[in-house]
Formats: structure tokens, C-alpha cells, sequence
């Protein structure tokens, strides 16, 4: 007993390494069971910048997906030649800079050289892609953006114009990620009175 006595004294932390094997032993090993779910992933500053990338990639891809669906529908009712390898093709290049005036451009050769297609619908083929662009780019796609990642639409089309003015073709492309994680950053440090205001500023309150 004395042996074990001095041996506690001088490391006082077996005990408690012994009652923790004791414990896994007799639970299964439970102790050692990692909860990830038990802290939100909105908690901290990296899980909230991560949680908002997250919402920005959604919100992308279901854009993407909704120019995509009304393109490739008017091409296949005007039973444009590969229409379906065009309407992937709206989808994919929505996520690259100018991609919209590559997915455009691209089936215009084919309607044109297509003795079976008629003038209006060479038009259409043209026209329609345009429109679709510029109201979901500019009136959908900031109003998406605003609700998912809590910043007004006017921030949203600010951030974009600044970011292009500032970085060209790769500022279009990273305006809103990098919008939003400013904004988090913000709205994490909201003890800060000009952060405070400044995080209001681009939620529009």
C-alpha cells in the first residue's frame, strides 16, 4: 500500500488513467465515441464561414439548374441538334467566368447550318439564351443570394460591380463567397461598434 501511496504521489494522474480504461472496458468503448453533432456547426467562426460556403454552393447549383431547365426545354421543343449536350453545357459553364457567352455561342453554328431550321427560330436560339442569363443573373440570382446568406440584394450587386472593378473576371467569380465570409467576420466581432453598423449596412437594416 505505502509502494502504491508514494506511486500516486508522484504521478497522481494514473489514477485517473485507470478509472478511464476501467470505464471504457466496461462501456464498449462509448467514452471514446466522438460527438460531432454536439456542437452546431454555426458556433464557431470557421464552422459559420463554412455553413455559408455551403449555402452559397447550393444556391449556385440550383441556379445553375434552373438556366439550365428553361434553355434546354425551348432547345428541345425546337428540337435544336444536341440539345441535351447544350443544356449540360448551360449548367457547367454557369459556374466559370463568361461561361454564359460560351453556353450561349456554342449551338448558334449548328441551328445556322441546319437547313431544316427557319429564320425565327435561329432567333430564338440566340435570344432566348440572352434573356435567361441577364434576369437570373441580375434580378434571380442576387435576390437567391441575399436570402441565403443574409446580405440585401443592392450588397450583392455592389459587391459584384466592386470586385470586377477591382480583380476583373476573377472578382465576378469570388464577389459573393467573399462578400459573405466578410460578413461573418463582422457579425462575429458585433461588440466592435463600426462592425456592428457596417454588418447591418450589408444586411440592409
Amino acid at each position: 500500500d505505502s509502494a502504491m501511496y508514494r506511486s500516486h504521489s508522484k504521478e497522481p494522474w494514473r489514477w485517473s488513467q485507470r478509472k478511464i480504461i476501467a470505464q471504457v472496458l466496461r462501456g464498449g468503448g462509448s467514452v471514446l465515441k466522438i460527438q460531432d453533432d454536439a456542437v452546431p456547426l454555426a458556433a464557431t467562426l470557421m464552422g459559420r464561414l463554412r455553413l455559408q460556403m455551403r449555402r452559397y454552393i447550393q444556391a449556385k447549383f440550383y441556379l445553375s439548374l434552373f438556366k439550365a431547365i428553361l434553355i434546354g426545354t425551348v432547345f428541345a421543343l425546337l428540337q435544336v441538334d444536341l440539345w441535351i449536350m447544350w443544356t449540360v453545357l448551360v449548367f457547367f459553364m454557369n459556374f466559370v467566368p463568361l461561361g454564359s457567352a460560351i453556353s450561349t455561342a456554342a449551338p448558334v453554328p449548328f441551328v445556322f447550318f441546319d437547313p431544316q431550321k427557319t429564320f425565327w427560330m435561329l432567333c430564338v436560339v440566340i435570344l432566348w439564351p440572352i434573356v435567361v442569363h441577364n434576369v437570373v443573373g441580375n434580378v434571380v440570382e442576387p435576390k437567391v443570394f441575399a436570402s441565403a446568406l443574409s446580405l440585401h440584394p443592392v450588397t450583392v450587386l455592389l459587391a459584384l460591380t466592386f470586385w470586377t472593378a477591382v480583380w476583373g473576371i476573377f472578382g465576378a467569380v469570388v464577389c459573393v463567397p467573399l462578400t459573405s465570409v466578410f460578413h461573418v467576420i463582422l457579425d462575429q466581432a458585433n461588440h466592435h461598434p463600426y462592425a456592428k453598423r457596417l454588418g447591418r449596412l450589408l444586411q440592409g437594416d
